[in-house]
């Protein structure tokens, strides 16, 4: 579960050569409006691997973290928002002796119902006032 988003775009291989701004007048960084403790502890709870990462990477996740924080910032949205890295299926490492074996769907789907719950709690106490 992802807390930070960068103002930071390296090119696909992160070599740095290509490393620019997101927003060229965007902010350096944004944090999760999710309520990321609450999902990993949920995860957790429901006996799933999870955890709180504060670095996205340069590339793809950070991009469309930081696009959709800053999207949100600039119209003054108060919509949760994040991002969320789930594993890859155990399938999809099969020929590849390189990667970790994954987490299989079922067990992805619980994690990502246990997000959204907590999301939806978010939600509820905002709207009660608490």
């Amino acid at each position: 579960v992802e807390r930070v988003a960068l103002n930071l775009r390296d090119d696909e291989e992160g070599t740095g050569k290509e490393e620019r701004p997101i927003v060229a007048d965007g902010p350096a960084s944004y944090f999760s409006t999710l309520p990321t403790r609450e999902i990993v502890s949920g995860i957790q709870t429901a006996a799933l691997e999870a955890g709180l990462s504060y670095f996205a990477g340069t590339y793809l996740c950070n991009h469309v973290m930081y696009s959709t924080l800053h999207y949100f910032a600039e119209r003054d949205l108060q919509i949760p928002t994040g991002f969320i890295h789930v594993p890859r299926l155990p399938e999809q490492a099969e020929d590849r002796p390189d990667l970790k074996t994954g987490m299989t769907l079922n067990r992805s789907r619980k994690g990502v119902l246990v997000a959204l719950e907590a999301v939806a709690h978010q939600l509820m106490e905002r709207s009660a006032g608490v």
